[in-house]
């Protein structure tokens, strides 16, 4: 047998049931007030005794008119966790996010609304080109996946066929190296340089349509962005040139002088050569290291 006391604040009158054979989540009414609850009512641990004691009362007030509760800790999207109810502070429930973003559920057992905010996995570290095949070790499990050829731009996750555990990639598009005056594909968005900094104080830089010469602070001969503290760049290094057309936004990176190659997705670039842009690139100027990305900004 096991006691319950009812939850009801009009009744609140303990009494006995049989247990039910396996642990879980079960309606009961009460045989006081004849209202129902949810109760959840352990699996039997073998070896305990099971008795009728203040230990088997099982209470669950009513927090459905509680406003939401944000779940403590961080979330990652494919991953099997178990919160605790912030409310009632004793129902786990299973939960697995599956998607980005903010999502409420109820607790089965006092109603009480929970809030959990989930994030993408954080992505492998590497240069993974659309459409090109890799051998990804799995972080998790570090088994090896052969010919893994990813089929999207931006953030690509799956599961590792091993430990099913997910693993996620940032994925570019192929660099277009250009030879004199090529049309290519447009872009929806403007494009913007993130400069890459240590302990993340990252700075950005808006490039607006036109051309915009970067290099290494020089009061004399001043870029559009002069960058302090490094003096293995060139005083003028890269150009970008921004156009607006009727296919969208297109950017092209050529080299004005560089002492030392300046690196395009940890290819060298030599001065003279052109390479277009795509969102997600990697732009190294001597020690200095810019990521080219979408601007969200009107």
């Amino acid at each position: 047998m096991v006691i319950f006391r009812c939850t009801q604040s009009d009744c609140g009158k303990p009494f006995k049931m049989k247990r039910p054979e396996k642990g879980g989540i079960y309606n009961i009414t009460c045989p006081h007030c004849k209202k129902m609850m949810r109760v959840n009512i352990p699996d039997i641990i073998p070896g305990k005794k099971n008795v009728d004691s203040k230990e088997n009362i099982l209470e669950f007030n009513d927090h459905s008119s509680k406003p939401a509760i944000e779940a403590e800790g961080e979330f990652k999207i494919g991953c099997k966790y178990a919160i605790v109810c912030p409310h009632c502070k004793k129902a786990k429930i299973g939960y697995t996010p599956k998607k980005e973003g903010t999502k409420g559920f109820e607790c089965p057992c006092c109603h009480g609304k929970i809030t959990v905010t989930a994030k993408e996995v954080e992505p492998l570290q590497g240069n993974f080109v659309l459409g090109t095949s890799y051998d990804i070790t799995c972080p998790h499990c570090h088994t090896v996946i052969g010919n893994y050829k990813p089929s999207k731009e931006g953030v690509e996750a799956f599961e590792c066929p091993e430990c099913r555990e997910r693993i996620a990639l940032v994925v570019r598009k192929p660099t277009n190296v250009l030879r004199g005056d090529i049309i290519i594909e447009g872009n929806r968005m403007k494009g913007k340089l993130k400069l890459l900094r240590k302990w993340g104080f990252n700075k950005e830089y808006a490039l607006p349509v036109g051309n915009t010469v970067i290099g290494r602070y020089d009061e004399l001969h001043m870029s559009d962005i002069s960058i302090k503290n490094d003096p293995t760049m060139s005083r003028r290094s890269v150009i970008i040139e921004v156009r607006k057309t009727d296919a969208g936004y297109m950017f092209k990176l050529k080299v004005l002088k560089a002492a030392n190659p300046v690196l395009h997705n940890n290819v060298p670039l030599m001065e003279g050569e052109e390479v277009s842009l795509n969102f997600g690139d990697s732009i190294i100027m001597g020690q200095t290291q810019f990521r080219f990305v979408k601007d969200s900004g009107k």
